[in-house]
């Protein structure tokens, strides 16, 4: 099986590393700046963005692989996971494969929790709700006066800007998504995301969704 993955995946491996047009989905970024944690140039990030827009579970596996020490690492992240998990967030709302949408988002709920860490969670959405109070638009100047890795501001960012689609996930005939759903729309941190989790959580019934939505909010 891994012999058949690796077959599948050489081609686009090979086309990742000739010379190419920046996709639309690398626009408006100055990835020169950025910096990831390891040899990556981030001006390579945009085809694998690019890559998994239009791939499969396989194309998923092989981006993750290659982008997740360049954005994170032992729980902590750099200026490259901002943007770059930003769009990744973004592709995964709106991809048809849910198995892709599954290998990205646990991906971003265990960045945006530090490794599931409740502690962490809560204490992100605490910032995220004094910048709200205090009608503050830039969530990566707040992140940073709170001592956290200003790049948390625009993973937030993204995960705000997509609420409705995981209240959507919560209703999601896949086990993996209702829990990822579930997750995503609680670190939103924000009442009509919340009451619309609820309200999904009880429309698709089990009832350990339900008890998990309530302990959330």
């Amino acid at each position: 099986r891994s012999a058949e993955s690796a077959s599948v995946l050489e081609p686009l491996a090979r086309s990742l590393k000739r010379p190419r047009r920046e996709p639309a989905l690398g626009k408006g970024v100055a990835w020169d700046r950025l910096e990831g944690f390891f040899t990556m140039e981030p001006s390579e990030v945009p085809p694998y963005l690019h890559a998994l827009a239009g791939g499969d579970v396989l194309v998923a596996t092989f981006v993750l692989t290659r982008l997740r020490d360049e954005l994170y690492h032992q729980q902590t992240i750099t200026s490259l996971t901002g943007p770059t998990l930003g769009r990744m967030i973004a592709i995964a709302a709106a991809h048809q494969d849910e198995l892709v949408q599954e290998r990205v988002l646990d991906f971003v709920v265990d960045v945006a929790s530090r490794g599931s860490s409740i502690d962490c969670a809560n204490g992100f959405k605490k910032v995220v709700r004094k910048a709200k109070s205090h009608a503050a638009k830039d969530l990566m100047a707040a992140f940073g006066r709170h001592h956290f890795e200003r790049a948390y501001g625009q993973v937030f960012e993204a995960i705000l800007a997509h609420g409705q689609c995981w209240v959507r996930l919560c209703t999601s005939g896949s086990a993996e998504l209702r829990r990822l759903g579930l997750a995503l729309a609680s670190l939103c941190d924000d009442e009509p995301t919340l009451l619309a989790l609820l309200r999904a959580a009880e429309a698709s019934d089990p009832q350990s969704d339900i008890d998990e939505a309530k302990e959330t909010v």
